[in-house]
């Protein structure tokens, strides 16, 4: 069996999803089946490289067909983003000879359409990787208008999902709304993956450039996503409560791309602790995985949003396989199936930035606690998210697609 996983987006040098579709592709490769990532870009780090460009990152073989923007200015750029689906469209168009199945990462809705209805023609088989709600979270100017939005919604979920010959949900919440748009033997829940092989060879001199005390955030600081100021207000209370015993606390993030940075700036200078800041800017895989895994408390903060209702937040999985001991902000989402108070993680009431923040002192305070519960969501993760456990169930349901 021959599958093309095919992104609109950036692969191998992506965000969460890069992560995630490399260890759909090692998954299938594991279970024994050829597989091929197409994405639209390589991401940032491998600017420069020509159109079509083929490669192997990680032992998974891709295909760049684009590259970034060849334009400046921001309407031309948006739109050149737009078409992008479309040129990804016409490559697979090109190359149906070669693969069985499409494994399918985003793409608008009439891009989806023109696929669907191509590849029946050709008789071949698509699958979709059911991630967020449908256009939960799309920021086009006219999924911005509420209606336009849930009519996208309700064409998606009511005529556009049960014409997929597979869909793959992260979540029980996506698995039932896929479960109600088809047939269930055509829907499959596979959780987030990791790689244990990402998560190895933490080299001492590495270490010296790292804080003693830090908590850590990768991704990004969003308000409706990750509940950024409710971290930024704990992190303060933590601090001070540890200053007082002789211990300075650092707060470690990867960007300030957010739309409220200016006003996160302006409350850690006001509370005197803008100093206490690390910045790193972009990180590779294995330098992300190296802070994550000195960091002294790691924290996944999700608000009560309709987005979280549905998502799986990719990066627990990487949180938990770092050995490192987490917090969660978190009720009644996906992540909260797996986590128990005080075995996997400490689990605190959202919102509730004083209880977040009495948690973080608590396993700053007390590394005995901090390291079972570490071990114990370390284990976690390699019995319930390694791609490995998961790679025959995928294949399998693959193999049986009608």
């Amino acid at each position: 069996m021959k599958v093309y996983i095919a992104i609109v987006g950036n692969f191998p040098f992506g965000m969460a999803s890069a992560y995630r579709i490399q260890c759909y592709a090692k998954a299938l490769h594991y279970a024994g089946n050829r597989c091929t990532i197409i994405s639209t870009r390589t991401g940032k780090k491998m600017a420069g490289k020509s159109l079509l460009h083929s490669d192997s990152y990680d032992d998974v073989d891709f295909k760049a067909i684009l590259n970034a923007s060849p334009f400046k200015g921001q309407i031309l750029t948006h739109l050149w983003q737009e078409l992008e689906a479309y040129f990804l469209l016409a490559y697979l168009l090109f190359m149906f000879k070669k693969f069985d199945t499409i494994w399918l990462y985003g793409m608008g809705f009439i891009p989806r359409v023109l696929l669907l209805l191509f590849m029946r023609l050709l008789n071949k088989k698509v699958v979709l990787e059911l991630n967020e709600f449908p256009y939960a979270t799309e920021r086009t100017r006219l999924t911005k208008i509420n209606w336009f939005n849930k009519l996208l919604q309700k064409l998606t979920v009511n005529y556009l999902l049960p014409n997929f010959n597979g869909i793959v949900a992260i979540s029980e919440s996506l698995f039932q709304v896929a479960r109600k748009a088809t047939e269930e033997k055509k829907v499959l829940k596979v959780p987030i993956l990791v790689d244990l092989e990402k998560h190895t060879d933490h080299n001492i001199n590495f270490c010296k450039i790292m804080p003693e005390n830090y908590i850590f955030h990768a991704g990004s600081l969003s308000v409706q996503k990750d509940g950024v100021f409710n971290i930024v207000k704990a992190f303060i209370l933590a601090h001070k409560q540890l200053e007082s015993q002789g211990i300075k606390l650092k707060w470690v993030i990867t960007n300030t791309a957010s739309q409220v940075w200016d006003k996160i700036e302006q409350i850690l200078k006001e509370a005197g602790l803008f100093d206490h800041l690390i910045i790193t800017g972009y990180l590779k895989e294995d330098e992300l995985n190296k802070w994550m895994s000195h960091s002294k408390v790691l924290i996944i903060n999700k608000p009560d949003s309709f987005q979280n209702k549905y998502n799986f937040p990719t990066k627990a999985g990487d949180y938990l396989l770092s050995g490192r001991p987490l917090i969660l902000a978190s009720a009644d989402q996906e992540i909260n199936r797996y986590i128990s108070d005080g075995k996997q993680g400490l689990i605190v009431a959202q919102n509730d930035s004083k209880s977040l923040a009495d948690s973080i002192v608590r396993l700053v305070l007390n590394p005995d606690l901090a390291q079972k519960i570490g071990a114990e969501g370390r284990e976690l993760a390699l019995t319930s998210f390694d791609y490995r456990v998961h790679a025959e169930r995928i294949s399998t349901f693959f193999k049986n697609l009608a």
